[in-house]
């Protein structure tokens, strides 16, 4: 079980380390992932999850587009129906106890 646990954490950060510098930090990134998996660099699952992850990560600023955080988080809150799903959520894990 904690092998289990140990591997979805760090895996996790690679993912964050490639998102955070797409393309300055993606040596670190398969440094990391291939430690992770216990397979070398250059092997051919390492590059494909790094290619999975990129992609993932390309296709969200697509999508995003020039867009920050902020704006994304201000538009959740000037929609109607989303506030009102965001109030509901907190009502009820407030009143879970």
């Amino acid at each position: 079980m904690s092998k289990h646990v140990s591997s979805a954490l760090p895996d996790a950060s690679s993912k964050r380390i490639l998102t955070r510098s797409l393309f300055q930090r993606y040596e670190e990134a398969a440094t990391t992932l291939s430690r992770i998996r216990n397979l070398p660099v250059d092997h051919e699952y390492v590059a494909w999850e790094l290619t999975q992850t990129r992609e993932q990560v390309e296709a969200e600023d697509l999508i995003r587009g020039e867009d920050g955080n902020i704006k994304l988080v201000k538009q959740l809150f000037q929609a109607r129906g989303h506030r009102y799903r965001l109030f509901l959520g907190m009502a009820l894990i407030s009143f879970k106890t």
